[in-house]
């Protein structure tokens, strides 16, 4: 009989410390929670939220199409535009991609300067490439990162609407989304 008593005593504490071990951990995994509530909302230095771009002039960048074509702040004047950015290895990416090609048929080859900038490199980019190549001008970062930078952009997808004169008039990250706060802002 000593012994059963002193199993179940011993069980008892395994228990108790199994349970506080238990609380310690959700405890941190809250703090854990909270902090990558926070750290998500934080913007790297110097970057602004797209949305924030709302209303600024497009920023000066130079890059190459892979077509060869350069594409600088000056091919997205004088009419209006789209800039999309998708990154190979993002799923809402690809989802948007279609929608992305679609709108810019819709609209016409001369009535909208469009540009994709597709950041990383391999089978998912080109893919990402090759279904809109034709229907926008398509530049591939897989290192630097420069028109994704001048623009701020720290998530994917990101969509902006550039008016005539070369401001940015909306910002989201749907095409749809995109295109209707333009819309509204007008």
């Amino acid at each position: 009989m000593p012994f059963v008593i002193a199993a179940v005593v011993l069980l008892g504490a395994l228990c108790m410390v199994n349970l506080l071990l238990t609380f310690g951990i959700l405890r941190r995994l809250r703090e854990q929670t909270a902090e990558l509530s926070r750290l998500s909302g934080a913007l790297p230095p110097g970057m602004p939220a797209p949305e924030e771009l709302v209303g600024t002039p497009v920023p000066a960048f130079a890059a190459t199409a892979i077509d060869g074509t350069p594409v600088t702040r000056d091919s997205l004047m004088g009419r209006p535009g789209l800039v999309g950015f998708f990154s190979a290895g993002c799923a809402p990416c690809h989802e948007q991609a279609p929608v992305f090609a679609t709108w810019l048929a819709e609209q016409g080859d001369d009535a909208t300067a469009a540009v994709a900038v597709i950041t990383d490199s391999g089978p998912e980019a080109v893919e990402l490439a090759t279904s809109l190549s034709g229907k926008a001008t398509v530049v591939v970062e897989p290192d630097a990162f420069t028109v994704s930078q001048a623009f701020g952009v720290r998530g994917f997808p990101t969509f902006l609407r550039v008016d005539a004169g070369g401001v940015i008039a909306g910002a989201d990250a749907t095409v749809r989304g995109v295109v209707a706060q333009a819309a509204a802002t007008s």
